[in-house]
């Protein structure tokens, strides 16, 4: 039997042995790639729903017509378990995938990466596949893409660390810029290409990098980056950045020189006084990041900052994932209970090797009332 291989990162790509395997519908190359990437017996009805929600009455004629193509151009190399009313492609060495190799290659930790992982990536996730009429599957890849590159991001510095421990310091800068050419927003990656940089003596290559990490940050987000490397990098990059410092110790009549803006500062401290919520909403670049820490600076408040990129649109859960990967990151990663990591890992991938499967019933959560004091970490769990 010859080895069902499919690659999902990237443009799809399913191949029997050595031959090529054309599947006639991109909702056919679809379902197969949910089957192989999604463990487990999956109820037949909600296949149909997933693939064919703008057809109610003949989804399920037009899976079974599916699977029957499916199972025709691959024969006895596909293994599918086909139940009366569920579908499931076991995992084992008839098949391969590469998202599930990478994922793999990436949880392991007790040897050194391979270098030769980093061709698994050929590609955003499903890239270029269209499926018509079908919100869940365009929700579901959307996760996934963010998931696998995370995890690629995830590969690559590690491979970077590994260089560096080695003396590679030339393939670990090659690393790192992979890292971010992937994502051009990850402050992480720009951080440790300028620690290479520095190691390798080359510190005007590390400032040039700090100050376009600063510049990328400023015009994408409108953040002022958290960089510090080594203290010798700060020696080197000490122009000024286009952003507002503030004092040390502020006075209740501190203020930015925010030109323009008295009247709309003015507006915020009357609805916060009054107890109202304020929400800024505007154009990209007009401003909206600065008012907001000059009216927190005034008001001498705290505050967390959450900050959510474009990838992120449509992606559920995906403010509250952020969250959740700061907050473990300000702790040091703390030791959270297995349990825990297990639920956290519906909407933050990497928590726990194995994630929990889909909710299949609605959940009622009861309203919970804390003072600032109950909020610490970590919880009291029973």
């Amino acid at each position: 039997m010859n080895q069902l291989r499919i690659c999902v990162l990237g443009v799809p790509d399913v191949r029997c042995g050595d031959a090529a395997v054309r599947l006639r519908t991109h909702k056919a190359l679809a379902l197969l790639i949910y089957l192989a990437l999604e463990p487990g017996a999956h109820p037949r009805e909600e296949l149909a729903e997933m693939l064919w929600n703008s057809r109610p009455d003949t989804a399920r004629s037009a899976l079974r017509l599916a699977l029957h193509h499916i199972s025709g151009r691959l024969g006895p190399d596909l293994s599918l378990l086909a139940g009366r009313d569920s579908l499931e492609l076991p995992r084992g060495e008839q098949l391969w995938v590469d998202a599930l190799d990478l994922e793999a290659r990436v949880m392991d930790r007790t040897r050194p990466p391979d270098p030769d992982a980093v061709t698994l990536w050929r590609g955003e996730f499903a890239q270029g596949l269209a499926v018509k009429d079908a919100p869940a599957w365009d929700d579901w890849v959307r996760i996934q893409q963010v998931r696998r590159g995370e995890q690629f991001d995830v590969l690559l510095a590690r491979l970077a660390h590994a260089h560096m421990l080695a003396g590679r310091s030339w393939d670990a800068m090659t690393c790192s810029r992979r890292r971010i050419q992937h994502d051009p927003l990850n402050e992480d990656a720009y951080r440790q290409l300028a620690e290479q940089q520095l190691a390798a003596g080359l510190l005007a290559k590390a400032a040039t990098t700090r100050r376009l990490c600063a510049e990328v940050m400023l015009r994408e987000v409108g953040v002022r980056p958290e960089f510090a490397v080594q203290p010798r990098m700060e020696a080197l990059t000490r122009a000024p950045v286009p952003h507002p410092t503030p004092p040390p110790t502020p006075g209740p009549d501190w203020a930015l020189p925010l030109i323009g803006r008295e009247a709309l500062l003015q507006q915020m401290n009357d609805a916060w006084d009054s107890g109202k919520l304020l929400l800024l909403v505007g154009e990209a670049g007009v401003g909206k990041s600065r008012l907001a820490e000059t009216f927190l600076a005034r008001r001498q408040l705290d505050y967390f900052r959450v900050v959510s990129h474009p990838v992120d649109e449509g992606i559920p859960f995906s403010a509250q994932r952020h969250c959740i990967q700061n907050c473990l990151a300000f702790l040091g990663h703390p030791d959270v209970p297995e349990a825990v990591r297990w639920e956290l890992s519906r909407i933050v991938p990497g928590l726990h090797p194995k994630p929990p499967p889909p909710l299949k019933s609605a959940c009622v959560c009861s309203p919970i009332r804390a003072t600032r004091a109950q909020l610490t970490w970590p919880p009291a769990l029973e």
